[in-house]
């Protein structure tokens, strides 16, 4: 993958703009969560709801008002600080000395420490603790940094720490590339992290349908005709919505299977365009790969992230685990990089790409 441009500034990066956008939208989100709680709270007071009830909606909506703030004073805080920094400066390469938890040692022209402000799950502190390099904007007057990940389009919120030999070097596992690809902990991790993030979407409706029943049972029992009419309109369309979400998010639960299929090989690769992500940053996508037996196959890529197409836009290639089959995992070996294909068994596009 080439590098984020270093001559102008950082938000030239591409699908950057798609990233912040994501992350501050994930952040609203979590601010209704917090007033649709205080709501119910609040309608639990005013019903004379039974102590059993309020209790643990009041502690509930306690919780979740601290969660919030504190992603507020960190991360909110960092996406307003970067967005400042991206407009006025460029990307710079650094060189990663070491990774203690979630402390990072980058060298440049000196030695800075900084701590990454979100969530720094595990595959991607093993992906950092690999790099030779990532590359940096920052620090600003309040010590924000944005850390750019190869292959990774979304930055990773750090601000500048002081040194803390105290915290032990992370242990960096090495890749492997004759194991099977779901040896490598970043991709299995990272599998592990599509199939969190592909219940996160399908949650509202799941939880949807779930409430709707149970208002249902309950109107039907209490002979309640209009709420049950209203849960009766409900449940049909929560339950459409849940069927659709666990369809096409079906194939992510497959991931763990798919990469026990074999090592990573690489494999030319032509994503077919226009391809344009959606608000979160994937779209259902197509592509016409070169498979090891000399076959060219055109395969569905359903969800693609920005983060996949990006790198076969850029290398002209892709790994495929293991012998494909009529599905298959495809990515980067060493990378949190990693979709599902789907071959193309049949029909017009099929016939186009074998005459």
């Amino acid at each position: 993958m080439p590098p984020p441009p270093t001559a102008g500034p950082a938000s030239g990066l591409r699908y950057l703009d798609l990233a912040m956008r994501a992350a501050r939208r994930q952040l609203r989100v979590l601010w209704l969560s917090a007033a649709a709680m205080w709501l119910l709270c609040a309608y639990a007071f005013a019903s004379d709801a039974r102590r059993l009830a309020t209790v643990p909606i009041l502690a509930l909506a306690l919780v979740i008002t601290v969660f919030v703030l504190a992603q507020h004073m960190t991360v909110g805080r960092w996406l307003r600080a970067a967005t400042r920094m991206f407009d006025a400066e460029p990307w710079r390469p650094v060189e990663v000395r070491a990774v203690r938890g979630r402390f990072l040692e980058l060298e440049s022209k000196r030695v800075l420490h900084v701590r990454l402000t979100a969530a720094a799950v595990h595959p991607l502190l093993q992906a950092l603790g690999r790099a030779e390099q990532v590359w940096i904007v920052g620090p600003d007057e309040r010590g924000w940094v944005a850390v750019h990940l190869a292959d990774v389009r979304t930055p990773l919120p750090a601000r500048v720490v002081p040194e803390r030999p105290d915290v032990p070097v992370t242990a960096i596992s090495a890749y492997d590339p004759q194991a099977p690809a779901s040896a490598d902990v970043v991709t299995s991790g990272a599998a592990r992290l599509l199939l969190r993030y592909s219940r996160q979407l399908y949650a509202p409706a799941k939880i949807t349908l779930a409430i709707g029943l149970g208002v249902l049972i309950s109107a039907l029992w209490t002979g309640e005709l209009v709420l049950a009419a209203v849960s009766a309109v409900t449940v049909p369309i929560a339950g459409a919505l849940f069927l659709r979400a666990r369809k096409r998010l079906g194939s992510w639960v497959k991931l763990d299977e798919l990469l026990d299929a074999g090592p990573w090989q690489r494999v030319p690769a032509e994503l077919d365009e226009p391809w344009n992500p959606n608000a979160r940053g994937f779209a259902d996508g197509a592509a016409t790969l070169t498979l090891p037996n000399g076959e060219r196959t055109p395969v569905r890529l359903p969800l693609l992230g920005f983060d996949v197409a990006e790198y076969v836009r850029n290398t002209g290639t892709v790994w495929i685990a293991g012998e494909p089959g009529a599905t298959f995992a495809i990515g980067a070996p060493g990378s949190p990089v990693i979709a599902v294909a789907d071959q193309v068994q049949s029909g017009p596009r099929r016939a186009q790409v074998q005459a």
